[in-house]
């Protein structure tokens, strides 16, 4: 009977350490989410979250547990070694890890535990899917809190729209209620950072013809 006590207590820590982590990406100093920020709601462990300038200031995981480990990186792909990682360490205290202020970034979690981190930076394993932000938080003109849901693919236009203030075309997004990740949204890390480049690129042109 207690081997199936620990057992049950063992898989319920199992358990709770994969539910919902979400990963925030932050614009503003800090983790301060009364700033802008975006966020990845609840991607496996493993998976990889790319985002884009201006929301790769910092880093934090939203019920994370004690033990699990963030790893960030300083472009559009999870490859090779960390910019920083962190292991959650409990007791009222959270991660918030750089992610090194460029114009791309990305991060990822794992499970963790028992298993010490990597002292040279590289993360346990290599992630196969990748993910895009699908949840942006900004301010209006009016410092009026918005929410919006970011489909397929629309990460880099919505960053677009963020930086040059047009607030009327981020009002155009779904509002956020708390949409989960589709097999549509997931790509290969496989020419993951050219891809996300070409995104970027794209949304740059689109808004300059339409500002012509």
């Amino acid at each position: 009977m207690a081997k199936l006590r620990l057992y049950i207590a063992a898989l319920h820590l199992l358990l709770t350490s994969i539910a919902a982590n979400d990963l925030f990406f932050v614009t503003g100093p800090g983790c301060n989410l009364a700033s802008g920020h975006s966020h990845c709601y609840s991607p496996q462990p493993g998976s990889c979250c790319t985002a884009g300038a201006p929301f790769c200031g910092h880093l934090f995981c939203n019920d994370c547990h004690t033990g699990n480990d963030l790893y960030t990186f300083p472009s559009q792909s999870c490859r090779g070694k960390a910019y920083r990682s962190c292991r959650e360490q409990g007791h009222g205290s959270r991660c918030c890890v750089e992610l090194g202020g460029g114009k791309g970034c990305a991060a990822e979690w794992h499970i963790g535990g028992a298993r010490k981190r990597s002292m040279d930076m590289t993360a346990p394993e290599a992630c196969t899917v990748v993910h895009h932000p699908n949840h942006m938080v900004y301010f209006d003109e009016n410092g009026v809190r918005r929410e919006i849901y970011m489909p397929v693919r629309d990460f880099f236009k919505a960053c677009a729209h963020y930086k040059n203030e047009e607030w009327d075309e981020l009002a155009k997004f779904p509002k956020w209620e708390n949409q989960s990740y589709t097999e549509d949204d997931d790509t290969e890390d496989a020419d993951n950072e050219n891809d996300a480049s070409k995104e970027n690129d794209a949304a740059k042109e689109n808004d300059a013809s339409e500002k012509k």
